[in-house]
């Protein structure tokens, strides 16, 4: 039997929402052994970006995944990309930033290469941000140590997949060139587009209940994105010590068994620290021994903080057998301190579960 009751769950409207799946829904192409063009940071230039368009598909996609494929010398063992998602770019206009990251990506070889040059490519995982059905661009930038280059590879559209495919719609961003998102197909002279894709994986949060405290603003939508728009929970006071003065309690949907892993990152703040006694506290709930399991600890932060809990060994046992349900609790603890004049708010929780 559930330890709570779930007071708040998920929409019809925003069933979209849930999306578990690795499935590539864009890739604009392989190399085209024509082109290749500036795309990098932190190398023996600060930076230069390419962007290109994609389509989501209806019913919306949780990003877990993005890479690009570039020519490259000099750049051993990269271990960071950056990744932008952008909105309604058009020349000298990089439109709407709805989300960039600098992320843990993993490099490897494609087979291909150009110009004396190998191709690699770089793919940043378990991105998690949800975006609705339509147009957007994306950027995949590999991170340098102050050296070497790195170009993105050209395409015209082979092996594909999703929409759209060889249509030209590229655009520029290098201060050192002097660019300023500037659209590649008539300046070049000839329509370019880059080798680049997404795919979906991730599981947004699908119920809440605030089982100390109360919510002052925010609903269920707030926790899918970290975007800012938090949901806010003034506490209250505990009946004793070692309960929270602020607590949520939230749920998601699971792949099912075997897991190679199940990660959950949460995104949170206080208003203010109610004492340098305070604590924050991560837990996720074993099936298999009936309790929850604390994974973090720390002084909760007045900015955005971060936190990630990864599972590789007995993961499944974190999954509820029957729903494939898993559940966290996050707890802020004052140590019973009369001071309640703080809040609690969380910005996203997500997990994911693809491989290693």
């Amino acid at each position: 039997m559930a330890p709570w009751r779930i007071l708040v769950t998920l929409l019809p409207s925003v069933a979209c929402l849930i999306t578990a799946t690795g499935q590539t829904f864009w890739y604009n192409g392989d190399f085209n052994d024509v082109h290749a063009h500036a795309n990098e940071v932190n190398t023996y230039i600060e930076y230069a970006k390419q962007y290109d368009d994609f389509d989501v598909p209806e019913g919306g996609r949780m990003v877990g995944s993005a890479w690009s494929h570039n020519l490259a010398y000099g750049l051993d063992n990269v271990v960071e990309a950056e990744i932008e998602v952008r909105r309604g770019i058009s020349e000298g206009n990089g439109g709407e930033l709805l989300f960039a990251r600098r992320l843990p990506c993993v490099m490897y070889r494609t087979g291909r290469s150009g110009f004396g040059m190998l191709e690699f490519g770089y793919r940043v995982r378990d991105v998690g941000y949800f975006l609705r059905p339509g147009p957007y661009f994306l950027n995949v930038a590999p991170v340098g140590f102050g050296r070497g280059r790195s170009f993105a590879s050209e395409t015209t559209g082979e092996n594909g997949i999703g929409t759209p495919l060889n249509n030209g719609n590229s655009f520029f961003d290098a201060p050192l060139y002097g660019f300023y998102f500037t659209a590649n197909d008539p300046y070049w002279g000839y329509p370019h587009d880059f080798s680049q894709g997404i795919a979906a994986g991730g599981s947004a949060a699908e119920s809440y209940d605030v089982t100390q405290g109360t919510v002052i603003s925010g609903s269920l939508a707030r926790l899918v994105n970290p975007d800012d728009r938090r949901l806010v929970i003034r506490p209250s006071l505990p009946i004793s010590l070692s309960r929270p003065s602020a607590e949520i309690v939230v749920q998601a949907t699971a792949g099912a068994p075997p897991l190679p892993r199940l990660k959950i990152r949460i995104e949170t703040a206080c208003s203010g620290i109610p004492s340098t006694r305070a604590r924050q506290r991560l837990e996720l709930f074993s099936f298999t021994s009936n309790r929850w399991v604390l994974h973090d600890e720390r002084i909760p932060s007045v900015g955005d903080s971060i936190v990630e809990a990864e599972l590789i060994d007995g993961a499944d046992d974190y999954v509820e057998p029957n729903t494939l349900r898993t559940w966290c609790r996050i707890g802020w603890y004052d140590r019973g301190l009369l001071n309640l004049s703080w809040t609690a708010s969380v910005d996203q929780v997500v997990w994911f579960t693809g491989p290693r």
